[in-house]
Order: C-alpha cells, then sequence, then structure tokens
C-alpha cells in the first residue's frame, strides 16, 4: 500500500521522492486537539532541525573557504592575507554565529516548553534561509573559479542552500508566523 516515486531536485545530494500511502494499513494515535497540538510541535521541531542541519552547512561553507584562503598563493602570499577576503570570511563568521545562536535558543525553547518557541523556532528558520545562501555563495566566492567545477563540492552546498531555505517555508514565511505569534496582524500567515 506504498508508493515511492522519485522527483528531480535542485539540490543534487538530497533525493527527493512523493510517498503515497494509499492503501496502507495505518493506526488512528491521535485525533482533534491533541492530533492539531501534535502536529503543531512537530512543525517547530521541524522548523528547528531543519534550522541546525542549515547551520552544520554553513559551518562547512566557512571551514573550506577559510581553509582555501589559507592554502592559496596568490602573488606571493595567501589569498587569506588579502583585505577583500579577510572581509569576505568575517562576514561568513557573524552570519554562521547569528544564526548558531538563534538556533541553539530555539533547542532550548523546545526542548524547554518556553512560551517563546513558535517564535524562536519561526526566528532560527528565518535567519538561516537567509544566511546559509549567502555563506554558501560567499564561499564559492573565495574559492574563485574552481568552487564553480565539479572538482570541489562549493556549488554543491550552494544548491543545498537554496533548497534547504524554501524547505519549510522561506524566510518571508517565517518572519510572518514570528509577527503573527507575537501578536501583530498581518496578511496570509499560517
Amino acid at each position: 500500500g506504498v508508493h515511492r516515486r522519485e522527483r528531480d531536485s535542485f539540490d543534487l545530494t538530497t533525493p527527493v521522492a512523493d510517498v503515497d500511502f494509499t492503501g496502507a494499513p495505518a493506526e488512528v494515535i491521535a485525533s482533534g486537539t491533541d492530533a492539531e497540538r501534535i502536529a503543531a510541535e512537530a512543525r517547530l521541531l521541524t522548523y528547528v532541525l531543519a534550522a541546525a542541519e542549515m547551520v552544520g552547512g554553513m559551518q562547512s561553507c566557512l571551514d573550506a573557504a577559510v581553509g582555501y584562503a589559507k592554502e592559496r598563493h596568490q602573488f606571493g602570499r595567501p589569498i587569506g592575507s588579502f583585505q577583500a577576503i579577510k572581509h569576505l570570511c568575517a562576514e561568513m563568521f557573524v552570519e554562521v554565529e547569528l544564526t548558531r545562536s538563534a538556533t541553539m535558543y530555539a533547542v532550548w525553547a523546545l526542548g524547554s516548553g518556553a512560551d517563546d518557541r513558535q517564535r524562536a523556532a519561526s526566528t532560527a528558520k528565518a535567519l538561516a534561509s537567509e544566511a546559509y545562501p549567502f555563506v554558501a555563495d560567499t564561499a564559492l566566492h573565495v574559492h574563485g573559479g574552481m568552487g564553480f567545477t565539479w572538482e570541489h563540492d562549493a556549488h554543491l552546498y550552494l544548491r543545498r542552500a537554496a533548497a534547504a531555505a524554501a524547505a519549510h517555508g522561506d524566510a518571508a514565511h517565517h518572519r510572518e508566523l514570528f509577527l503573527t505569534t507575537s501578536g501583530y496582524p498581518t496578511e496570509g500567515a499560517s
């Protein structure tokens, strides 16, 4: 009763499929308000886990860019000694640490049952959805032309960042959720 159909994905490293459960045996484990509460908590957990995965990807991009900037020499010195490259690496570092802090707080908020766990989860996902594509793109630029080739994984991180930013609601969606749960009226938030 379970059927799986593979789909094309922009992120070449993460397979995607449609799964159909028509005719599959099932048992109801919750209904009504219990089911709604469980689904809402599962959504929050999904947002936070997505943000945490994105922080890991951002850290990998930053580590690769800094490592390359130390190894690659141009004009007789490492490219990391040039101010332009230093600035790019510093900007990536700030985005990684800001998103990591928001995600760590969201993990704590979910684990402790804090009243602001919805806002914390949406903050982490919104920050990650904007920061990961920026960090992946910047890391690719630090690598120069090599970052665009199959010889390096930088372009794969850029694809993953774009896919992850859109999954489970983009930054605009999560800013709306944040405002809605803060009591501010918005249009289209759910």
